[in-house]
C-alpha cells in the first residue's frame, strides 16, 4: 500500500476545491481592478468620479464577500495537508521501534496478567 500516495491523494482533493473557488474569485477582482484602474483617468471631485468610485466600491465589496470563503478552503486545503504531512516523515526504521516498544509494553502485561492468574502478584 503507498501511503504517500494515498496521503497526495487526500489533499490533492481540498487543494483542487480550493483552486476551483480561486479561479472563480478571479473575475471579480478583474472587474475590481478594471474599475479602479478607470477611476484614475477620471476627475477627482467630478460626477463620473464619483459614480465611478461608488461602482468600484461595491466591486471591491463583493470581491472581498467571496475571498472569504476561498481563505477558509485555503485554509481547510492547509490543515489538511499538514495532517496528511506525517505520512511523509514515517520510515520503516520508525515503524520498527515502535513495534519493538508495543511488544515490550505487550510482553509486561502479558506476564502481570499471568502473576495475577496464579495469585502471585495480589
Amino acid at each position: 500500500m503507498d501511503f504517500k500516495q494515498i496521503a497526495n491523494a487526500h489533499s490533492k482533493q481540498y487543494y483542487s476545491i480550493f483552486q476551483e473557488a480561486a479561479e472563480q474569485l478571479n473575475p471579480f477582482w478583474k472587474r475590481y481592478s478594471e474599475l479602479n484602474n478607470r477611476l484614475d483617468y477620471l476627475p477627482l471631485g467630478s460626477k463620473d468620479y464619483a459614480e465611478m468610485e461608488k461602482e468600484c466600491e461595491k466591486a471591491k465589496a463583493e470581491h472581498d464577500t467571496r475571498q472569504i470563503e476561498v481563505k477558509r478552503l485555503y485554509a481547510e486545503y492547509e490543515k489538511e495537508n499538514q495532517r496528511a504531512g506525517y505520512v511523509f516523515s514515517l520510515k520503516a526504521s520508525h515503524l520498527y521501534a515502535l513495534a519493538a516498544k508495543m511488544n515490550g509494553i505487550a510482553g509486561s502485561i502479558i506476564n502481570d496478567l499471568d502473576r495475577l492468574e496464579k495469585g502471585n502478584g495480589e
